[in-house]
């Protein structure tokens, strides 16, 4: 089962599950797109992955998807799950409520959808029969094994956690967050989030700015990662491209925004994440340590935070100065996902081989002056 946002195949998965098999051939079992202007009113409480734009976005998802499976030549069927949409009250073993359907809970048609099926499925034979000889170059997701790198500046004068970012270095913004490629993203204008990080003796400063005019946020403590969210990863110590699990040093951090204020400043919590193999026992909400204050405003949330050394296991910046980093913002109502340096197609989250590197600058450095004008990717 398989169920990928940006329609392309994990040439590790898939080529490693054909050569353990000795050669076997592949069926995809489920496979599926979904968006959120679905007719049955589905709400995807339970947060599947390949959720995209609009109902012609599932349709393009369809057809490319479809036709890049028929040209792999050990791959020799796929099953779309499934016909009808799941009731909008949730399925009655797990509660899941997603617009999996070819058509709603009235029988009614997606008919972009099911065009898009009458189109593709004459054509599926003879892409496989071509396939021993298609390049594929377009089937298979980009492995990202180059991991960015951000130098971190050293905060002589730390900003004051109000949630306004006027007072954060030029030097200390984020470069090179990236769209989590989804059909229909083309189609959509809201900016890159801002991103902002900076460091001193006593911890790590983070800033975020996030692009969003319809927050759909959860409890923290339900599943919070299928709604708005920001989810970010930190190792305090480098991390080699061959680490698929977590050690005392990597942590899971995140942020929920509330719309319903818990104190002035402050919408929205900070979390860390328990998992296998880290330094903790359990998850912590809120985190007890992390200070932050965060604002909403009708076309963005604003966070700022900061994350004492006592909440990263190993954190010394003077003798390892290089830390593992990954970066993951969702727009659930847009069906949009940002990320630094992998996406969670990848499952970044589990493989802190994943991410990127962030180099601590000297404390000696001289800090660039606080930039004058907003960054480009703020919308006038």
């Amino acid at each position: 089962n398989i169920y990928p946002g940006d329609g392309k195949l994990d040439a590790e998965v898939i080529t490693r599950l054909h050569d353990l098999s000795g050669g076997q051939p592949i069926i995809i079992s489920e496979y599926s797109f979904h968006a959120l202007d679905g007719r049955s009113g589905n709400r995807n409480a339970v947060g599947f992955s390949a959720q995209v734009l609009d109902q012609s976005a599932r349709a393009e998802g369809y057809a490319t998807f479809t036709t890049r499976l028929a040209r792999v030549p050990y791959i020799i069927g796929a099953d779309w799950f499934q016909w009808m949409d799941e009731p909008p009250s949730g399925r009655t073993s797990d509660g899941e409520d997603v617009n999996f359907g070819v058509v709603d809970v009235d029988d009614k048609p997606y008919d972009l959808l099911v065009d898009a099926i009458r189109r593709t499925t004459p054509q599926l034979n003879d892409l496989h029969r071509a396939s021993y000889h298609d390049p594929q170059e377009d089937v298979w997701r980009t492995s990202f094994a180059v991991k960015p790198t951000m130098v971190v500046p050293y905060l002589k004068d730390p900003p004051r956690l109000d949630g306004e970012l006027g007072d954060w270095p030029a030097n200390s913004h984020l470069s090179g967050m990236r769209h989590a490629q989804t059909f229909g993203l083309e189609r959509s204008p809201i900016p890159l989030p801002n991103v902002y990080l900076g460091w001193t003796h006593d911890g790590l400063y983070l800033a975020m700015e996030v692009f969003d005019n319809d927050i759909q946020a959860i409890s923290p403590l339900g599943w919070w990662w299928t709604r708005d969210a920001v989810e970010f990863w930190i190792n305090t110590g480098p991390v080699d491209s061959t680490q698929n699990s977590y050690t005392d040093c990597s942590h899971q951090f995140f942020f929920v925004p509330l719309d319903s204020p818990v104190e002035e400043h402050h919408n929205g919590l900070v979390g860390q994440w328990h998992r296998e193999g880290d330094a903790l026992k359990d998850n912590l909400i809120p985190h007890p340590l992390i200070r932050e204050s965060s604002r909403i405003f009708p076309d963005r949330y604003v966070v700022e935070m900061f994350i004492p050394s006592k909440a990263m296991h190993g954190f010394d910046p003077i003798n390892r100065p290089k830390l593992g980093f990954n970066l993951h913002v969702r727009n659930y109502q847009h069906a949009l996902d940002y990320f630094w340096s992998a996406p969670k197609e990848v499952r970044t989250q589990l493989r802190p081989g994943t991410w990127g590197d962030l180099v601590l600058a000297p404390a000696a450095e001289i800090l660039v002056a606080a930039p004058t004008s907003r960054p480009s990717n703020r919308p006038d």
